[in-house]
């Protein structure tokens, strides 16, 4: 995996930040002083295309705001990586994996 430069998220990203802890059930119902809490606790990183953010199988102790670019959802089944999906601004990933303290259930990898 990749190390990823963490750097103090800034106002603009914040409430895209906030947005996305919203659509998540566990958070729906906090309050919104607690969401920007939570939301100014989380790092920005800018990542080259082709960078592998989360491997499937690995354990997960954090997850992902997507603040802009494509990222590519990757799952191996029976030796065979099929693309499953993609990702873009504000979508959210690795929830279920921290969440649950469950392996991820796939590979992340940046696009552009």
């Amino acid at each position: 995996m990749a190390e990823v430069q963490d750097h103090t998220i800034v106002a603009s990203r914040l409430s895209q930040v906030r947005t996305a802890l919203e659509r998540i059930e566990v958070f729906a119902d906090f309050p919104g002083p607690l969401l920007d809490e939570l939301a100014s606790e989380f790092r920005y990183a800018e990542l080259e295309p082709g960078t592998v953010v989360v491997t499937q199988g690995t354990t997960g102790d954090r997850f992902f705001v997507v603040a802009s670019g494509e990222l590519e959802v990757l799952v191996v089944s029976d030796g065979v990586e099929s693309r499953v999906g993609t990702l873009a601004g504000g979508d959210v990933f690795g929830e279920t994996a921290l969440l649950e303290n469950s392996p991820r259930t796939a590979t992340v990898r940046t696009i552009t």
